[in-house]
């Protein structure tokens, strides 16, 4: 699948434009996010596995959240530990759960540091899970964010986001 394709799926999706889409996607802080192969030779455009689709579809919606480059990154980073990739062309049992209608959410807590710097901090995974407000005060506390101002939560449903390209994982 090629980025060019990615942008039209999201496009037939969204609604917006594809080469608006695809001219998000090529965009340096964005395409270094993605899983590519190399194409044949060197100058052959990127091959990518139709699992970028989905990862494509949630960090535009961080992006159009107001995410920052970084915390773009800190999405996709938490995003390759939710949903690593196939394995022997398997879907991966996270995806399977989505598809069954789990309900994920990507949390993206905000909180400023001690120099007045806002920090994100990403979680993924089950709604019910990550909205446990006891496991929410572990977690900050093993983070050492005991001297931090909490700014806000931005939460992004998963779940309904990538549900209708879930099929597509089964595609060629």
């Amino acid at each position: 699948m090629r980025l060019a394709e990615i942008a039209a799926r999201l496009s037939e999706l969204t609604g917006r434009d594809d080469a608006k889409i695809h001219a998000v996607l090529r965009a340096p802080a964005m395409k270094p996010l993605l899983r590519v192969s190399p194409g044949p030779t060197p100058k052959s455009p990127g091959d990518y596995a139709p699992l970028e689709l989905l990862r494509a579809r949630l960090l535009l919606a961080g992006q159009g959240c107001g995410l920052s480059v970084a915390e773009l990154a800190r999405v996709n980073v938490a995003l390759n530990k939710a949903i690593p990739p196939k394995e022997g062309g398997r879907v991966p049992t996270h995806l399977e759960a989505l598809a069954a209608g789990e309900e994920w959410i990507v949390r993206v807590r905000f909180n400023e540091d001690m120099a007045g710097e806002r920090q994100a901090y990403v979680t993924i995974g089950p709604e019910a899970e990550l909205t446990d407000k006891v496991s929410e005060r572990a977690h900050a506390a093993q983070r050492g964010l005991d001297h931090e101002t909490e700014l806000g939560v931005l939460v992004i449903p998963a779940h309904r986001l990538v549900a209708p390209l879930l099929p597509l994982l089964t595609e060629g």
